[in-house]
């Protein structure tokens, strides 16, 4: 699942950032991209249950970013090696698979 909104100053803690849920992935790198495709955040880190570890703030560098939407593309492979379903980018010859989507910062 991969949300579609996020809001930093809410006071509910489950949309104060913008996180992914997934399990058993062996494999996952998160990018997030702003309106003029410049790359500002991405992670690829895993806990023990393969669930992704961290989300995305609503900063870069520490500077609040402002209300937009911002593209996201996902990459992950679970466990048992099957690729996360999505959009096939360009030549997906070798499994080269990204699911690509939008998030809306609200503030």
């Amino acid at each position: 699942f991969v949300p579609n909104a996020f809001a930093p100053e809410n006071p509910a803690s489950e949309v104060r950032e913008f996180r992914p849920k997934g399990v058993n992935l062996m494999e996952y790198e998160i990018m997030i991209f702003d309106s003029w495709g410049q790359q500002i955040w991405s992670s690829t880190k895993l806990d023990d249950s393969g669930c992704p570890k961290e989300g995305w703030d609503g900063t870069v560098s520490g500077k609040e970013m402002p209300m937009d939407v911002y593209l996201w593309k996902i990459r992950a492979k679970f466990k048992d090696g099957q690729l996360w379903e999505g959009e096939s980018i360009g030549n997906n010859e070798g499994g080269a698979y990204e699911t690509v989507g939008t998030v809306t910062l609200i503030r």
